[in-house]
């Protein structure tokens, strides 16, 4: 007959049994599965830190289109347009009003910001969150973003390969669309119709559009910075006498409304392009996204610079 004392013992060594058993057990699925997870990153070697990303401007979104990791895309701003796919995915708020809550909703791995939103990528990294910040600023700044985001989703190559595309079609522009120094002033966002007349945001010798005119041989008439406030009045910009005025609009414009603008700087007493008729309208919504497609822009722009060049032979 088996004792009390027996029976207590061999249940006790049953209970060890059953813990080493489930523990054994754990450990297996534990090592499948980092075989498993290994093997994953093996075939998708962006997964781990690119498997959900938020993007927070326009220009990020081409970016991740560029480099093909559109599919991990999971959040974009209310302003993404282009490409035509970016218009289904989810939007997490503006570029200056960043709704928290609904970044937080899709679980992303990864959120891509602009150096214009430090506020905001400070208030998701204080939720816990990984953020990029990268610059657009510049040609040099869109491309150098092209190249940290593919080595920080593991796809270095696909980053290379895209930056060398881009600049061996600028350096295709630059060679057949090369034009004589052209006095070019640009003003932003100026789809009112009133446009000197009243003060004009004008982009300075820092910005973007300064580098896409020098990238082409023509020359930026405002050496001041870009101001985030209007600038120069109808007299400062008599002062600076350009040979053309690019509009850069923020919005699509019509026939009509694309005449009253440029009829507007026709009429300022003084300034030469009322006699040349060298002011242009670009309503491109590239041109307002400094981003991959600064490429499109600076033959856009290398365009009308022609049609000044034309223009102005002819009142020559």
């Amino acid at each position: 007959m088996i004792s009390r004392g027996t029976l207590t013992l061999f249940g006790i060594l049953l209970s060890i049994l059953s813990v080493l058993v489930a523990s054994l057990s754990a450990a297996q699925e534990s090592v499948a599965e980092s075989a498993s997870r290994s093997a994953f990153h093996s075939a998708f070697p962006w997964a781990s830190p690119c498997a959900r990303i938020v993007s927070l401007a326009p220009s990020l979104d081409e970016v991740l289109f560029t480099l093909g990791l559109s599919e991990h895309l999971v959040g974009v701003t209310q302003f993404s347009r282009y490409p035509e796919a970016a218009k289904s995915i989810p939007r997490v708020g503006g570029f200056l009003d960043v709704n928290r809550e609904a970044v937080l909703a899709l679980r992303p791995t990864l959120v891509i910001a602009l150096d214009e939103m430090s506020e905001a990528a400070q208030s998701l990294r204080n939720l816990g969150l990984s953020v990029e910040i990268v610059t657009h600023k510049t040609v040099s700044g869109i491309l150098k973003s092209i190249s940290d985001i593919a080595t920080i989703c593991r796809i270095p190559e696909r980053g290379e390969e895209a930056v060398r595309n881009l600049q061996s079609s600028v350096e295709r522009i630059g060679k057949v669309t090369r034009v004589p120094p052209l006095r070019v002033l640009v003003a932003v966002g100026d789809d009112s119709g009133e446009g000197p007349h009243r003060s004009v945001y004008v982009s300075g010798s820092d910005g973007y559009y300064s580098e896409l005119l020098h990238l082409l041989g023509a020359e930026n008439v405002h050496a001041g910075l870009t101001m985030s406030v209007p600038t120069l009045s109808a007299e400062g910009l008599v002062a600076l006498d350009p040979d053309v005025v690019l509009v850069v609009s923020s919005k699509i414009l019509d026939a009509q409304e694309r005449q009253r603008v440029i009829s507007a700087w026709h009429q300022v007493p003084g300034l030469r392009i009322a006699t040349h008729k060298t002011v242009y309208v670009l309503d491109q919504d590239f041109m307002t996204i400094p981003g991959p497609r600064y490429v499109e822009a600076l033959g856009q722009i290398s365009e009308v610079l022609h049609a000044a060049l034309a223009a102005l032979d002819r009142k020559a």
